[in-house]
């Protein structure tokens, strides 16, 4: 498998770090091979690239406008919660990334957001809610 790359129109050898790794020990393939390009072009410099694989998944992931309605929709004030995220999400449309606005509306209001609530409200109450909410919008725009 081949851990870097030859970019011509900068000059420059882009190598993975574990290719840099491996080339740091004199005598190894991965020294060997950059030593037989760096033959063939002196002048080139090399760098290694910067990006990494994460490995643990972000600790926002799927937390969308649904999720977010459906953890609200778990308290007893639900029909509060919902009217507020509303209001919340209109006022994100002038802002420069407005999820970005709306999630951290949602985290500083609900901190513990991954820990469920002692309530539970059945799945078919989740849909009839979000249909009711979506008739409003509709009616609205």
């Amino acid at each position: 498998m081949k851990n870097y790359r030859i970019d011509f129109t900068h000059n420059t050898i882009i190598m993975d770090y574990t290719f840099a790794k491996a080339a740091q020990t004199i005598g190894s393939s991965a020294y060997e091979e950059l030593k037989r390009i760096l033959a063939d072009f002196p002048t080139m410099t090399t760098r290694v690239a910067s990006h990494r694989e994460q490995k643990t998944s972000h600790h926002n992931k799927n937390l969308t406008y649904t999720h977010m309605t459906r953890y609200m929709m778990s308290f007893e004030n639900y029909d509060e919660l919902l009217s507020e995220f509303e209001i919340i999400k209109e006022q994100s449309c002038g802002a420069k990334n407005p999820y970005s606005y709306v999630r951290t509306w949602f985290i500083t209001t609900f901190p513990d957001y991954r820990q469920p609530v002692c309530r539970v409200t059945p799945k078919s109450s989740f849909r009839s809610i979000e249909r009711e909410m979506e008739g409003k919008r509709r009616n609205t725009a």
